[in-house]
């Protein structure tokens, strides 16, 4: 799967209204890297969303990726993300380990578009 069927995957739909900044999160689990990473997707839309559906069948096509590292994936759906939603504002975070001892990596990367600022929104997130 080349890089623009991968985006693809995302089918974005309408945000159902532009004029109010809301934070959308959708999570899933993919098989990469040697084991399970959930994946967090959290932003805010601009034009477009993402639906549940899409977020999980764009995660399934990851997993015919040979990633070469978990930042690297992190930073891949967020610039996919960018292309093909345009959020105001996204954040991907991508976590491997269990409880079995296994180290935890966690990564983060986020993006905004250049003005948009809503502090008092994302003062909320750690609600979601």
């Amino acid at each position: 799967m080349d890089l623009w069927q991968r985006r693809a995957v995302l089918e974005p739909a309408a945000n159902p209204d532009r004029n109010i900044d809301f934070v959308s999160s959708l999570a899933g689990t993919m098989t990469a890297l040697g084991g399970s990473v959930g994946v967090t997707l959290r932003y805010v839309p601009d034009a477009l969303t993402v639906t549940p559906a899409a977020f999980i069948a764009y995660l399934k096509a990851l997993e015919g990726v040979e990633w070469p590292s978990q930042e690297n994936l992190a930073t891949t759906i967020l610039q996919d993300v960018n292309n093909e939603v345009i959020p105001r504002w996204v954040q991907v975070t991508t976590r491997r380990g269990d409880a079995d001892g296994a180290p935890q990596h966690k990564v983060l990367v986020e993006d905004r578009q250049p003005q948009w600022n809503n502090a008092a929104l994302l003062a909320h997130l750690d609600q979601l």
